[in-house]
């Protein structure tokens, strides 16, 4: 688990044991499992396996939509910039300034 942390990645790690014991597990979890399942619980495995990796889907999902807002964020300060930058322009030369301005902030 330590080598997957210190790499970046990020590996659903699902613990079966049957002789680590309920605190032991409980603590590999605390230290980065994703979960553990008990030899004698099998039947787990396949629900626990399901939810560990909906879990990291969801997980890359909030990850790409944050860096989209982020992204987008900026892309609104630049146009603010410009169009804060513009000296009251004629309604012609605000639209020209607008859609330069969108088009240079628009997502590539």
């Amino acid at each position: 688990m330590r080598l997957l942390r210190e790499r970046g990645l990020e590996i659903p790690f699902v613990l079966i044991s049957g002789t680590l014991g309920e605190e032991r597990a409980i603590e590999s979890v605390k230290a980065g499992a994703t979960d553990y399942v008990m030899k004698e619980r099998l039947e787990r495995l396949a629900p626990v396996v399901t939810r560990a990796l909906n879990d990291r889907l969801e997980r890359v999902s909030r990850r790409v939509a944050q860096q989209g807002l982020r992204d987008a964020h900026r892309r609104l300060q630049a146009l603010s910039a410009r169009l804060l930058q513009s000296k009251k322009p004629s309604g012609a030369a605000l639209r020209a300034t607008c859609m330069t301005a969108l088009d240079s902030c628009s997502p590539r």
